[in-house]
Order: structure tokens, then sequence, then C-alpha cells
């Protein structure tokens, strides 16, 4: 079993195995494209690395798996963000995500077939009414006040800096607006022409039963984006390799 000390040193490296890949991204379209960059990041923007004319703004994925953590949200944060008074989705939360309200159930938390099916569906339709909420959130902007992200960097390969796939924001967000969020058990996914882009999840570590570990965690899943019959597909017409970075510049 791993230590708290030992995934503090983990979650370290990480953080920093993150920056390092921005900073190598950066100075790689400089010294390919003739393009000035600098990295951002931090904890009040979702960019990361930035054109110096602030044209191109990037977000920076660099995922050891096909799938990546993009927002951790609180309950409390979550409710006050998206404007929610109904004590029903409220209560659902609190069950679904866990809380000393389902502390009678393991992990502190309620799965689908433990909690009634209009709740089930009253909190599945909150999240399809509020999906372009959602986006901007998740993906472009956060709750944060500057221009957001108008590119999405993805690393094909951990670490590569010249296998990256160029996600257009904008286009992907039309693309975006054809899937449906669905529940399964323990998760919800958001499903795109059968593809998931994206899932939700109770974190479910950390420190047991406080508000981090009943957080909504969100992942950004890269199929839609990696698979060789999309990428050959003209529709999908939102994703790009990194040579069209300069392309995209003119």
């Amino acid at each position: 079993m791993i230590s708290k000390i030992e995934k503090t040193k983990i979650g370290e490296i990480s953080r920093q195995e993150g920056h390092d890949f921005e900073e190598a991204l950066a100075d790689y379209l400089q010294e390919n494209f003739n393009i000035p960059f600098e990295v951002l990041g931090g904890n009040l923007t979702k960019i990361d690395i930035q054109s110096k004319n602030g044209k191109l703004r990037c977000s920076v994925k660099n995922p050891k798996n096909k799938n990546t953590q993009v927002a951790l949200i609180s309950q409390k944060s979550f409710i006050k963000s998206f404007g929610i008074t109904d004590q029903k989705l409220i209560h659902f939360m609190a069950c679904f995500f866990g809380s000393d309200h389902a502390s009678a159930f393991p992990r502190h938390r309620m799965s689908k077939s433990d909690i009634p099916n209009n709740l089930n569906a009253k909190f599945t339709v909150l999240l399809n009414e509020n999906k372009m909420k959602l986006f901007e959130t998740l993906i472009s902007r956060g709750n944060y006040k500057d221009r957001g992200v108008n590119y999405l960097l993805w690393a094909n390969k951990k670490n590569s800096v010249e296998d990256v796939i160029v996600i257009d924001i904008k286009k992907f967000k039309e693309e975006f607006k054809k899937g449906n969020w669905i529940q399964n058990e323990t998760t919800f996914d958001y499903i795109i022409d059968g593809t998931k882009i994206l899932h939700l999840q109770m974190k479910g570590s950390g420190k047991k039963y406080t508000s981090g570990y009943h957080s909504l965690m969100f992942h950004l899943h890269s199929e839609k984006f990696t698979k060789k019959e999309n990428l050959i597909d003209a529709e999908i017409e939102f994703v790009s390799s990194i040579n069209k970075m300069k392309d995209i510049c003119r």
C-alpha cells in the first residue's frame, strides 16, 4: 500500500513532468514553426502555453493512458456554478458522489441501483441541459475570466513533442453538441456517435469521506481523436497533426 508521503511525491513528480513537457512543446513550436511561445499554466487559467501575441492559446495534455483528468469540482462548487437550488438534485449528488448521508454504503456513496429512478433521471437531464456549459467548464475556459483556450494539444505518445494531435476547440464544440450524457452504475459517460468523450465519477481517493474524496472528477478520453478511422474521416475536421500549427498561424 502506498503511503501518504509516497503519494505526495508521486503527485509532485507528475506535476513537474507535465510542466517540463509544456516547456519542451513550447520550445518545439518556436524552433520548428518560428512561433514565439510562452508557458503559462497555474491554477487560474486553462491555458498552458500560448503564442506571445495571444492568438494561439493552448491546453496541453500529456497523458499516460488514453484518458486524463480535466476537472475536479467539489459538490459545493458544482452546485454554485450551475445554480442548482432543487433539493432533489442536491440530495442525488450527496448520494451518488457520496457524503455522510450515504455512510451506510461502501465508500459512503450509493450506486445507481440504490437511488430512485426519478432522481437518476433528474440529474441526467441536468447534465444534458447544461452540456455546453460543461464544455466551457471542462475543456475551454473553466471558471476563469480569461479568453480561454482555442486549441487542445494532446500527446499521442507520452512526452513526445513530435506526436501531438491538435484539436480545434471551436470546431470540437460543434461536434460536442451531438453528444449526450448517460448514467452507468457508478459513473456517467458523455457519448458522441457511440464513442466515449468524457466520463464523470466520484474522485474516491485521498483522505476518506472528505469533500475532496466526494468531489466530481471529469476525465477526457482520446478515442474520438486518435482512432485511425476517425482521423481519415473528412467529417472529423477538428483534428489535425502538430505540423498544421504552421498553417494555423498564418
